[in-house]
């Protein structure tokens, strides 16, 4: 009796219903292959590849649209003299002290107060999630359902 009773997904994906798909589909596959093949005459492919190549005629006299201009020549330069602490390729610049803050006074005073008053509410959230959840799947419901 067990082996009679199937359900509608096991009817959907039956081990004969995917064979009759992938044949089904490899026909129809084929058909459109044969069918789509060459066309008469030697039409050009679809590809920019495939057109074929036609040489451009310009007029006997080819001459560029731009002129050129002529170069012009700088006169040599004399090599600056440059401080020590540049470097071959970038320029290094010297570097400054910064005075690092300390945290003491008010400052970290108000860092302190944030800080708990982050982790009491952080805590605020997790229980009333855990109730939530006990609520959800508690004994009453689970057995009226």
């Amino acid at each position: 009796m067990a082996e009679e009773m199937q359900t509608c997904a096991a009817l959907r994906v039956g081990p004969k219903r995917i064979i009759i798909s992938v044949v089904a589909a490899a026909a129809i596959s084929a058909l459109l292959l044969y069918a789509g093949g060459q066309q008469s005459g030697s039409a050009p492919g679809i590809l920019k590849k495939d057109d074929p190549i036609t040489p451009k005629v310009y007029g006997t006299e080819h001459r560029p649209v731009m002129r050129r201009e002529t170069p012009v020549e700088k006169p040599m330069e004399e090599p600056i003299e440059r401080p020590s602490q540049w470097g071959h390729l970038m320029r290094k610049e010297a570097k400054e002290v910064v005075a690092v803050p300390t945290g003491r006074g008010p400052t970290m005073c108000a860092a302190c107060i944030f800080s708990v008053l982050a982790i009491y509410s952080f805590g605020q959230q997790l229980r009333s999630a855990f109730q939530l959840l006990r609520q959800g799947f508690s004994q009453n419901d689970i057995k009226s359902k």
